[in-house]
C-alpha cells in the first residue's frame, strides 16, 4: 500500500540536528507528492521560516513538551496518517504514550539520534528516559537509529526487534548548489 499521508512530530524547529532532519524529511516527502504534516509541540523556532508551503504545519504552542500529551491523544483519535515519525527522546516517549492512550493503530516510528551508552552516563533524567523507552518502545512499529552505532545501542538497551538504521537526510539540492560556489 503506497504512503499518501505522513506526519512528523517534533517539539520545535529551534535549530539542531534533529530539527534540520525533520525539516529535510518533511520537504522531501512533500516534494514526492506525499501529504506531509509537521506537528510542532511548542513553536516553529528558528527553522520555521524554511518550512515549504507544501507542508501542512500544526503548532500546539505548549511551553513544555509534556503539555502536549492530550493534544497528541486527540490527534491520534481524529487523524489517520499512514505513519507518524517522531524525533527526540522525550517526544518519542510522549508520542508513544499518546498513541497508547488513544488506542490507535497508526504505525509510529521513533527516531533515536544519540548513542544510549552516552545517555546512560549523562544524567539521571537520561537514564529514566532510557528505562521508560524499554517499556514504551514496544508500541513502535519500527525504531530508527541514525547510525549503526546508535542502532546497536538501541538493540542493547531498549528493544532488540524492529530496529533499522537510516542515516540523516542531510544533502538537499540547495546544499549541492552551494557546494559548487566559492568557499
Amino acid at each position: 500500500m503506497p504512503i499518501t499521508h505522513i506526519t512528523l512530530i517534533i517539539p520545535s524547529l529551534h535549530g539542531g540536528g534533529a530539527e534540520r532532519s525533520a525539516l529535510n524529511l518533511a520537504t522531501g516527502f512533500a516534494a514526492r507528492g506525499i501529504h506531509t504534516e509537521l506537528l510542532l509541540l511548542k513553536d516553529p523556532g528558528d527553522l520555521g521560516a524554511q518550512i515549504p508551503d507544501s507542508v501542512q504545519v500544526t503548532v500546539y504552542g505548549r511551553t513544555r513538551t509534556l503539555g502536549a500529551l492530550l493534544d497528541l491523544r486527540r490527534y491520534f483519535r481524529q487523524h489517520h496518517p499512514d505513519a507518524v515519525i517522531s524525533f527526540l527522546s522525550h517526544a518519542n516517549l510522549l508520542v508513544l504514550v499518546a498513541h497508547m492512550l488513544a488506542r490507535s493503530d497508526i504505525p509510529v516510528i521513533p527516531t533515536v539520534r544519540s548513542d544510549l551508552d552516552i545517555q546512560l552516563r549523562d544524567s539521571r533524567k537520561e537514564r529514566v528516559i532510557v528505562l521508560l523507552s524499554r517499556l514504551i518502545f514496544r508500541r513502535a512499529a519500527r525504531v530508527i537509529g541514525v547510525s549503526e552505532g546508535v542502532s546497536e545501542s538501541i538493540r542493547r538497551h531498549i528493544i532488540a526487534r524492529n530496529v533499522e538504521t537510516i542515516y540523516n537526510p542531510t544533502v538537499m539540492p540547495h546544499v549541492a548548489a552551494q557546494a559548487q560556489g566559492p568557499p
